[in-house]
This record gives structure tokens, sequence and C-alpha cells, in this order.
């Protein structure tokens, strides 16, 4: 079974999580990180997600810090202009990255992202 981490679960990002939790409920998928910068106002799904054995974090740094190497794929849907950090972050901690927006806002911001994650 693959396993995966999710950075931001509120507003849009919600279909994210509903949709990885579905593949956890037909046995595709594990979700077993989740970065949560807002986890008073998201304690129902921080619980539940808690229960299911899903590690919550305050932060991505901390997240890889922990699941480095350990991590299948992570999903990315945050604000378009954390897309390109947060996606290198996470290929560079070894997970396949599915980013809910484009990569970056500008094309030389995606350039550059590219350009930092070859060398």
């Amino acid at each position: 079974m693959k396993t995966a981490a999710i950075i931001g679960i509120s507003h849009y990002a919600r279909h994210h999580l509903l949709m990885a939790l579905e593949q956890q409920l037909q046995g595709r998928l594990r979700l077993v990180a989740a970065t949560v910068v807002n986890q008073e106002e998201e304690a129902f799904f921080c619980q539940r997600l808690r229960g299911l054995g899903c590690e919550i974090f305050a932060d991505p740094a901390a997240m890889w810090e922990k699941f480095t190497g350990r991590v299948d794929l992570c999903f990315i849907p945050t604000g378009l202009h954390l897309h390109a950090a947060m996606t290198l972050q996470a290929l560079q901690c070894g997970a396949n990255v599915l980013v809910e927006k484009p990569l970056a806002a500008s094309l030389a911001h995606a350039q550059q992202a590219l350009s930092d994650l070859v060398h």
C-alpha cells in the first residue's frame, strides 16, 4: 500500500483530503502525515486523522524531518505562492507530488524552482 502526506486540509484542500481518505478506505493509500497550520480551527479533522494513525504537524519541515524517505505521495493543495518551495522540499524528501494548482505564479518562478531542483 502506498503512503501519503498532505500539506493543508482547509478550504479547497478539503477536496484533496477527502480524496485521500476515500483511497485509504479502499485500501489503496495510507495517509501517514499531515501538515495543518490551523489545528484549532480544524480540530474535528485533526482528531479524525489521528484516529486513523495519521500524524499531524504544524509545519512541513517538522513533517519531513520525520517522514523523509517514508512517503510515496505528497498532496500540496496550498496557496499558489507556496507551491514551488513545498514541491521542491517534498521531492527532495523522496515523495512524488500532486500539486493542486500550477507549480508557481509565473514562468520565471517555475524555471527557478526547477533549476534549484536540478542543482
